[in-house]
């Protein structure tokens, strides 16, 4: 099973995560120079700036198109993407769902390279690539998981923000309200994708469940403490 679903990942959407990840370091040196390598929440300052795009821009284009050719139902698209995981070659239905698939990998994956990750991104990066290539597992809830990884960058990028601009209350208050709608969506999406696997795969439910809800706990806490904090510092 591991070896089919490599096989589908770099067959389906190789192409676009190569392109993604020879942008994303062309621009890197640019992106060192104009932010600068010192800590903004937890990792490099051009780290926050460069993930900006793809979180804002980059994802919600691939969304947005994969439920457009869906139909713009929930039902359509999930049929969609089941008809092209079951087809016995590529079919080409669905390319933005598997450049999803290999570019948010990607992202993830060449903070390893770039720069001295710490501990705790470690580990986060590690919960989020069990649970990316976990939901592979299970194609008829799949764009669930789909629009639930969405919701959470989104509120990554106003995190990141907001850790480029700490002193701005504007920032601040963005984080706030887009982190707290984030955490409501990507809540939402997994109770979909939940049910979207019916009676079966108790134990996958309960896996993404125990890797998902102490995530959005935490990053709701956070906010929080940063809202808290604002202004107490100077």
């Amino acid at each position: 099973m591991e070896s089919t679903l490599a096989t589908l990942a770099v067959g389906r959407g190789g192409l676009p995560a190569l392109a993604f990840v020879a942008s994303h370091q062309a621009l890197l040196p640019r992106a060192k120079v104009l932010w600068g390598e010192h800590d903004a929440g937890g990792s490099p300052r051009w780290r926050s700036a460069i993930a900006v795009p793809m979180q804002l821009a980059l994802l919600p284009a691939l969304i947005a198109y994969a439920f457009a050719m869906g139909g713009g139902t929930m039902a359509g698209w999930r049929a969609r993407w089941e008809a092209d995981w079951n087809s016995a070659q590529a079919s080409g239905a669905c390319p933005a769902e598997w450049a999803f698939v290999n570019i948010f990998a990607a992202f993830l994956l060449v903070d390893f390279v770039n720069y001295r990750i710490r501990p705790v991104m470690i580990a986060h990066h590690v919960v989020c690539l069990i649970g990316h290539f976990g939901a592979l597992s299970a194609p008829a809830a799949f764009v669930d998981y789909f629009a639930a990884a969405v919701a959470c960058e989104l509120g990554s990028a106003v995190c990141n923000l907001n850790a480029l601009y700490p002193r701005s209350g504007a920032a601040l208050a963005a984080y706030v309200a887009g982190m707290t709608l984030s955490n409501g969506l990507a809540l939402a999406a997994l109770l979909s994708w939940a049910r979207a696997l019916g009676g079966a795969s108790l134990g996958l439910r309960v896996a993404m469940s125990i890797l998902t809800l102490p995530l959005l706990a935490e990053r709701q806490r956070t906010c929080i403490r940063e809202w808290r904090r604002f202004g107490k510092e100077d």
